[in-house]
């Protein structure tokens, strides 16, 4: 039936008066009530100011009521009334139209505020009239507030408000006691709605750099709760421009640029006030010293503040404002600094590692000065429980260096001679790893580093005693005999220890007569332990199983040699490893032994290593080769032991590997590559033998683990016979809650596991054994990956990439000596990204309250030595060889796409031969990608590094002429240089990578636009084929992944994506519905298939917002109302043909993108496209009336979509349905709203829509009860009638109200 037209006065609720008495933030609410006075004054008119602007004409027809003299302006009315009656007033106004009106308005209220009383008024409270009962309390908001509200004055009014506060803050001569600037300011907090938030911003800027230094402090204050948070970055790098002037204080510059919580920014652009602005007054040290002990209390309480958010870079511009307090204060100020960082050593890890760090730089660069607070940090020596192994040795490091820092601390050197003794003395192992990783550190510090040359003993005698004359080596010698003898009887604590000693060795070096005694001990110690004399003819001892001579590259030494006592030892510790009583073998120090030694005799020796060449060719005792041949058929404890003897094997290697992979003769060179291909075999048998034997756990490889908290896990896949077949369905009524599980987890130390790691995507090359048949029943996930035993192997030095720069051999059958092998390079990359992730991907990520996740960090001990921007600098040299590399593999598929004339699939390409080389291209874009994407190389203090990564690439392209060349030329060239790979491309994996490299290209400073050829490309690579191993067509989860990679950057990019989307609606995803088959896909886009769909669908959909707003942006102000009509109906075109696909896709996944991306579409059309609509009814009524009744047949679909949602009870789709179904009720109701604005009221009708399905099918539970209530007559609409039915004839207009026929009638004729 016809409802009746509803009126667009929405009614009033009587709300009850509200106490103001109590004192209100805002500053333009009065704090209290003025108290009556004694005599009644009685109303007077002339009180009353007449003003007959059309701004008094308007906001007196509103309800408002100007008042003369020094009194508050009175309000007859609620607040919400006054600016809806005022919005009307403006809107329909018979004689001005916007945005002329709202120019007159703010005109008339420039000449109104003109008098200082009257300004004061307006930015100050309106008292309600004492005869409303209808307003919400005594007082209501300032004029200025209520018109600031109101979106058609805001722009206008912001621009008067900023130049009256400029006009009065530069007004020397004023004598007005209210403080008007901040009145004005209060005024523009927390707005209802920001209209222009860009000149609003902009706006702020100017009055900032404009005003005096008192007025500059209270806006920097108002600053966090007046601008948006996107546009505080901006406001921030008007704050920090100072800052650059000054040193080191860049990090803070780009700390403020990131986004961090509200409640930290406010704090931050609040207390910071002072600094930044009294830098500005005069720039000098003295100034800036001033200004902070001035501001020293609130400064610290903003640094605490920032050192706590979870923003890295935010908590590291809280650890710079410490620092620079620190430098630049002295006395009780440096004293609280140093207090404040120790109490935050009882917060979460993240920020107990970062005030840690702080207080290591702040020891290290101002020792004197730190010196003085030594015993407040020995004390924190007692929280050594609550801390983690890390955080342990940070804060030892830190007292032992300034304990040892000056002769006055000799009593404080006593007590940590003490503790380290009590420590190693401990039985718990806590405290002694705690020990022995003290003892290393005060032996650092406590003897120094000596560089003087005549120091070095060159002589190859034995070192003794007694060359150690001084006190403090003599001191030393003992600490270490100490250690040595305490952790004899526990190798997992010397292990520690060596490992340490290492790492203080390779980073900062020690005493030269220190480590050649240090020297001396391990070198007698590791020959006696572990290494045996060999003669040819020897035979393996007879053990638990059958042993041989393994892994020899020595074989042209004749006579005597030397050989590693490997299975032997294994076998005698194997059977007690996990038993926490029994004694440990010395088989876990082999590893961190040999590296001590070889650190060592590296130092000593200018880096050669010929004392110790010998053990990088020598063979080890190991298992036979028929013990692994016949696995399983070897009893449990002989399995654990040939287990761990391949894992000690491969660390043995690994070792080898890192200590002489930097010397030049070319047979130990040789020697290298043939390790790490024993290496790589090792570890293919491991991944193949480990699934026989479910319950082994791995040796320790890294000592340096909170031995308090969970080790690190990994899973290992059961083997289990496959059986063709169908799987037998499970049982009714019961969940697979108890269902055998095909993966079991293993964790150091013990056999039953509590969580299963997460395993990366990249899987190991299997090895076939000798003699092993391929079986009829082939096994379920008969192979481990290596990536998830990253924990129990060495970690490789960054000098090992070296090897790279080796040829690269693409035929994976050839085995060319002085090349690198396939196997070699995705060994060797794989690592390598590892690692440049572990570095440059945790500089952008968020610090988690609860700590990092342990088993992320372990294997990056040597890593973590350096800086990001010190491994940025030692890795940037192997970018040479991975550019060759990728030419090498892009030239190769480049000549067999042109053989086969220039098809993809040609013969050859993706059988199991090729997937080596592609797996290896993938890798060779990995290392671009991580590398490029550092946010470190967006640093000022970087831009040498930056500059150097890119002359590296660039000189691949346009040789040394490059080397002249600025930045912006070597971006150029490096994105062109990246792009021209994309045609060689066989992997969609590679594709996408290779774009995110693209992308991380021109996210780097100072470069052209490359978002038009970045498009190209991408649009190229999504019209591709892409096959998978066999030549069958690419799927999957993987493949979806990547697709939406690509799909999103070609949107993301792209200057004009409404035009992308409306391409793809009305070309590929057209094509798709008309494809029939088995696997029906896009002709044009063969990336959109089934598979796809959903992924297409959701990107389109997502993307079509944002394509809006940058279509309109583009068009700007200056543009007709036509254009704008024209994009609004290019993107109802494109909604509708993607709400109609679900007429015949209707899945899951395409139903919930609908319901939650066709809100924030229906919210844009609501806030952008009515409020257009309301101008151009009058003079392109036919244009707004066709995009209504587009839109409405797609919204008619859309609750059918919702009825559906709630008739399947999925709670995956009704969650979206409230938020929908509102506002599709909201856009019929601001349709009418429009018509009446427009007078055209009686072209507005509504009837009661029918439950429907998605396929426009009535429900019939619905038709029964419409059947059931007779009394109600309901009409049914069809879906494709409009509900905005606009007559050829007036007959309706006739029908309407006497009072409103002559006006509406003739318009009403128009449509």
């Amino acid at each position: 039936m016809i409802l009746n037209q509803l009126s667009m006065m929405s009614r009033i609720r009587k709300r009850p008066i509200v106490n103001t008495e109590e004192m209100s933030e805002d500053l333009f609410d009065s704090p209290r009530k003025v108290k009556k006075s004694q005599n009644k004054v009685s109303k007077k008119e002339n009180d009353t100011l007449n003003d007959d602007s059309l701004f008094g004409e308007l906001v007196s027809k509103a309800g408002y009521i100007l008042k003369k003299g020094d009194i508050p302006n009175l309000l007859n009315c609620d607040q919400a009334i006054f600016q809806r009656d005022l919005r009307w007033s403006l809107k329909s106004h018979p004689l001005y139209r916007m945005p002329e009106i709202a120019e007159k308005f703010v005109k008339g209220l420039e000449d109104h505020i003109e008098d200082p009383v009257r300004l004061k008024w307006a930015l100050l409270y309106t008292q309600t009239e004492k005869d409303c009962v209808t307003a919400r309390g005594g007082q209501q908001d300032s004029l200025i507030r209520l018109c600031l509200n109101i979106e058609e004055l805001q722009p206008c009014l912001i621009t008067l408000l900023t130049e009256k506060l400029l006009e009065v803050a530069n007004d020397d001569e004023s004598s007005s006691q209210a403080n008007i600037p901040n009145l004005v300011l209060a005024n523009l907090k927390w707005l209802d709605c920001i209209v222009d938030s860009d000149i609003l911003t902009a706006k702020i800027v100017d009055i900032i750099q404009g005003s005096p230094l008192k007025i500059q402090q209270e806006i920097i204050s108002f600053v966090p709760s007046i601008v948006e948070d996107a546009n505080h970055p901006k406001v921030a790098e008007v704050l920090c421009i100072p800052l650059e002037k000054v040193s080191d204080k860049k990090s803070i510059m780009s700390s403020h640029k990131t986004t961090a919580s509200n409640y930290e920014r406010n704090k931050a652009c609040q207390l910071g006030s002072d600094v930044y602005v009294g830098h500005w007054a005069a720039n000098s040290n003295s100034l800036v010293d001033k200004v902070l002990k001035e501001n020293f209390e609130p400064l610290k309480k903003m640094a605490s503040l920032l050192l706590r958010c979870p923003e890295l870079l935010v908590s590291q511009a809280g650890a710079t404002l410490f620092r620079l307090s620190f430098v630049h204060l002295d006395g009780y100020q440096r004293q609280e600094i140093v207090l404040s960082l120790l109490r935050h050593l009882g917060d979460n890890p993240a920020v107990r590692l970062t005030a840690l760090s702080l207080l290591s730089s702040l020891a290290r660069e101002h020792t004197a000065a730190m010196s003085k607070f030594t015993i407040f940090l020995k004390g924190s020596l007692d929280m050594v429980d609550e801390l983690g192994m890390g955080e342990v040795k940070k804060l030892l490091d830190v007292v032992s260096l300034l304990a040892y820092s000056e002769s006055s601390h000799a009593a404080l050197q006593d007590e940590l001679v003490i503790l380290v003794r009590k420590q190693l003395s401990h039985s718990d192992l806590k405290y002694k790893l705690i020990g022995v990783l003290n003892a290393a550190l005060v032996v650092k510090n406590m003897v120094g580093q000596d560089d003087s040359q005549d120091s070095l003993i060159t002589s190859s005698g034995k070192a003794s005693s007694s060359a150690l004359n001084s006190s403090l080596l003599k001191e030393a010698e003992n600490l270490l005999h100490l250690v040595l003898s305490s952790t004899a009887k526990s190798p997992t604590a010397s292990a520690l220890f060596m490992d340490e000693m290492a790492s203080i060795i390779l980073k900062e070096g020690m005493n030269s007569k220190l480590e050649e005694w240090v020297c001396e001990k391990m070198t007698d110690d590791f020959q006696v332990t572990f290494v045996l004399d060999y003669a040819a003819d020897s035979q393996p001892p007879e053990n638990l199983f059958p042993m041989e001579v393994c892994w020899n590259l020595d074989d042209d030494v004749e006579d005597r040699g030397i050989i590693l006592n490997l299975a032997p030892m294994v076998i005698e510790a194997e059977s007690t490893r996990n038993d926490p009583v029994a004694k440990e073998s010395k088989l876990v120090s082999l590893a961190p032994q040999f590296r001590l030694l070889r650190m060592l005799e590296s130092r000593l020796h200018n880096g050669d290593l010929s004392n110790i060449d010998a053990l990088l060719g020598c063979p080890v005792y190991g298992p036979a080769s028929l013990v692994f041949e016949k696995f399983e058929t070897h009893s449990r404890a002989e399995q654990h032991a040939a287990l761990s003897c391949l894992f000690y094997t491969i660390n043995w290697f690994l070792e080898l590997i890192n200590a002489f992979v930097t010397q030049k003769d070319s047979e130990l060179k040789q020697k290298v590559f043939s390790r790490v291909q024993q290496v790589i075999q090792l570890q293919n048998m491991l991944s193949q033998l480990l699934p026989k034997c479910g319950s082994y756990s791995p040796p320790l490889a890294v000592f340096d683990l909170d031995t308090s908290t969970t080790l690190p896990t990994f899973t290992i896949p059961i083997a289990k016979k496959g059986k063709r077949g169908r799987k037998p369905a499970p049982k009714k009524g019961k969940k697979n809650k108890g269902k055998e599980s095909t993966t079991e987890a293993t964790q150091m130390g013990t056999p039953a596991p509590s969580q299963p790691a997460t395993l990366p995507t990249t899987q190991p090359a299997l090895l076939t054994l000798p003699g092993e048949k391929d079986s009829e029943t082939p096994e379920v996930s008969s192979s481990v990956n290596m990536n998830c035993l990253r924990p129990f192997f060495r970690e490789l030095h960054l000098d090992v990439f070296c090897l790279l720069f080796r040829k690269l051999a693409l035929d994976t059958e050839l085995q060319v000596k002085a090349q690198l092998t396939l196997s070699e390079a995705e060994f060797l990359l794989t690592d390598l990204n590892f690692k440049l992730m572990h570095v440059f991907g945790s500089t952008n990520k968020r610090a988690s309250v609860l700590g990092s996740n342990p088993e992320k960090s372990i294997g990056y001990s040597h890593l973590d030595l350096f800086t990001p921007a010190e491994v940025a600098q030692r890795a940037l040299r192997f970018l040479k060889p991975v550019c060759v590399h990728l030419e090498t593999i892009s030239g190769f598929f480049q000549s067999m796409i042109a053989d086969n004339d220039g098809v993809m699939d040609a013969p050859g390409m993706f059988t199991e031969k090729m997937q080596p080389l592609i797996k290896v291209n993938t890798l060779l874009f990995t290392t671009v990608s991580v590398f490029l994407s550092w946010p470190g190389l967006h640093q000022e203090e970087n831009e040498a590094t930056l500059i150097a990564v890119l002359r590296i690439i660039a000189k691949k392209l346009e040789g040394e002429v490059v080397s002249g060349m600025g930045q912006e030329e070597l971006i150029s060239i490096v994105f062109r240089y990246i792009s021209n790979f994309h045609s060689s491309v066989v992997s969609i994996e590679t594709a996408s990578l290779l774009v995110q490299t693209l992308v991380a290209v021109t996210l780097l400073p100072q470069h052209e636009d490359f978002s038009d050829k970045l498009v190209e490309v991408v649009e190229d690579l999504l019209k591709r084929e892409w096959y998978a191993t066999g030549g069958e067509r690419e799927k999957g989860a993987v493949f979806n992944q990547q697709v939406h990679i690509l799909l999103q950057e070609y949107l993301k990019q792209s200057k004009n994506p409404l035009l992308l989307i409306e391409n793809i609606c009305s070309g590929p995803l057209e094509e798709f519905m008309r494809a029939t088959g088995r696997d029906p896909h896009s002709d044009s886009f063969p990336t959109l298939n089934k598979g796809t769909l959903g992924i297409y669908y959701r990107n389109l959909l997502s993307f079509l917002g944002s394509g809006i707003k940058k279509s309109l942006t583009a068009l700007g102000s200056s543009s007709n109302n036509m254009q704008k009509l024209l994009v609004w109906n290019t993107a109802i075109k494109i909604f509708h043909t993607l709400v109609m696909v679900l007429k015949t896709h209707n899945s899951r996944q395409l139903l919930i993108a609908c319901l939650k991306h066709a809100r924030s579409f229906l919210e844009l059309f609501l806030r952008s496209a009515m409020p257009l609509m309301d101008t151009c009814l009058r003079h392109h009524n036919q244009e707004v009336v066709t995009l209504l009744k587009s839109l409405q047949v797609s919204t008619r679909h859309l609750q059918h979509v919702c009825t559906h949602s709630k008739v399947i009870q999925d709670t995956s789709l009704t969650r979206y349905v409230p938020l929908v179904k509102k506002l599709l009720e909201m856009l019929v109701y601001r349709v009418k709203a429009m018509l009446a604005l427009n007078k055209c009221c009686n072209a507005f009708w509504m009837g009661n829509l029918k439950n429907r399905d998605l396929k426009g099918e009535e429900i019939l539970t619905q038709s029964a009860r419409a059947e059931a209530e007779a009394n109600e007559e309901e009409e049914d609409v069809p879906d494709d009638q409009s509900d905005v039915d606009l007559e050829d004839d007036d007959e309706k207009s006739r029908t309407s109200g006497k009072g409103e026929e002559e006006q509406v009638s003739d318009y009403s004729a128009s449509f």
